[in-house]
C-alpha cells in the first residue's frame, strides 16, 4: 500500500516528507520556512492532505503552546520516503 501512495505523491509532498525525515518533529511554520517558494497556507494544505488522506504524517498540538501544531512522520510516511529514495 505504501508503494501506491509513494507513487501518488506530489513533488511538494515529497519535499515535506523529506524535510520531516531529516529533521524530525517540526511545527507547520518551521516546515514552511524550510521550503522556499511556498506559502504557509500552501504547506498547511499539503500537510493536511498527507495527514487526512494518506496517513503519512501525524498532527498534534504542542502541549506548551496550543496554537502550534507539531507534525511528525508516521510509519507510512517513513516507508514512502524509503521507497522514493531507492
Amino acid at each position: 500500500m505504501s508503494q501506491l501512495y509513494a507513487e501518488n505523491l506530489s513533488k511538494r509532498d515529497m519535499i515535506i516528507l523529506n524535510v520531516l525525515s531529516q529533521r524530525g518533529k517540526m511545527s507547520v511554520s518551521e516546515i514552511a520556512n524550510a521550503i522556499p517558494n511556498a506559502s504557509d497556507s500552501t504547506i498547511s494544505v499539503n500537510i493536511t492532505k498527507l495527514w487526512r488522506e494518506k496517513q503519512m504524517v501525524s498532527k498534534t498540538k504542542d502541549p506548551e503552546n496550543q496554537r502550534t501544531t507539531i507534525v511528525e512522520l508516521t510509519e507510512a510516511g517513513k516507508k514512502a520516503i524509503e521507497i522514493y529514495n531507492k
